[in-house]
């Protein structure tokens, strides 16, 4: 049987290419990344359509939730509460809901003539 000398090495270079690709994909395949938006809007959605009209979001009452994320305060004793990525003072106002008073670990609100309180959740909980 005759072997053909120069076409051995193609073959062997052509398999060991292929392998090289198939471990290489195998290598960096990565699996689909999902979105978890805790029930908040997406912040890579589009907030302009292509011919330039702003997309408004509609929320309903569902929808609308009170997140503390964190309450700052200066050397002044003013204090501040991160909700809903927002910076809000005494006196403001986030969906319908008035902040009434900030401490240290919570803040207290007004809606409709009621008094609600949102503490601050340590971490891991």
């Amino acid at each position: 049987m005759l072997i053909n000398k120069k076409a051995a090495p193609k073959k062997l270079s052509l398999i060991l290419f292929l392998l090289f690709w198939v471990i290489a994909f195998v290598c960096f395949a990565q699996e689909d990344f999902i979105y978890d938006d805790q029930g908040r809007p997406d912040p890579f959605m589009a907030l302009v359509t292509p011919d330039g009209r702003l997309l408004i979001r509609e929320t309903s009452e569902a929808d609308a939730r009170i997140y503390l994320e964190g309450i700052i305060y200066d050397e002044a004793g003013r204090f501040y509460a991160l909700i809903n990525d927002e910076m809000l003072g005494v006196g403001d106002s986030i969906l319908g809901y008035l902040v009434l008073e900030i401490e240290k670990n919570k803040v207290i609100f007004i809606k409709d003539d009621q008094q609600v309180e949102y503490f601050l959740k340590k971490e891991g909980q």
